[in-house]
């Protein structure tokens, strides 16, 4: 099971310094230890990604970009990995990401904090609930799967009840 797995969702203000909170619950991998820094870059559907950078690498080496043609690969890591930068966590949770990051997304003051799994993103709040809207039949079918899949994947596994003393 991987240490990086974030849920969640969260709104704040970025400060004067262009630095926002990273929420407490995302603070730290589930081996309790806190993530120093962050690789953000530019995600799908106008919002930024942030990967625990330990992970970050691993993730990219590891992409398997078969269902892409050789262009489609090539726009991918022209795009993804040159707009990706390593990001301090400080003492009080906060990262400061480059605005040109904020400026390609249209984030300004506001911003919405999202873990989906792996990673973390960041969205401008009226982008986000756009996208949301828009996504909402698609979301529908998509959970209904998820759902199917965990029913089976939960009747596989077998029932452990008490453990008997066999002293």
């Amino acid at each position: 099971m991987s240490k990086d797995f974030f849920t969640g969702l969260s709104k704040y203000q970025r400060d004067d310094r262009g630095r926002f909170n990273i929420p407490s619950r995302m603070r730290k991998n589930r081996d309790g230890e806190p993530y120093s820094y962050f690789t953000v870059t530019l995600g799908s559907h106008d919002c930024l990604m942030l990967f625990p950078s330990e992970s970050f690498q691993e993730y990219v080496e590891n992409f398997g970009a078969g269902d892409l043609s050789d262009e489609e690969q090539d726009s991918f890591y022209r795009r993804f990995l040159p707009m990706a930068t390593e990001v301090r966590v400080d003492s009080q949770g906060r990262v400061s990401v480059p605005q040109e990051l904020f400026d390609e997304v249209d984030v300004e003051k506001d911003v919405l904090i999202l873990g989906v799994g792996k990673w973390i993103e960041v969205w401008n709040p009226e982008a986000f609930k756009y996208y949301s809207k828009k996504q909402k039949l698609s979301y529908g079918k998509s959970v209904t799967s998820f759902s199917s899949f965990v029913r089976k994947t939960a009747g596989r596994q077998p029932e452990r009840g008490p453990q008997e003393n066999t002293d």
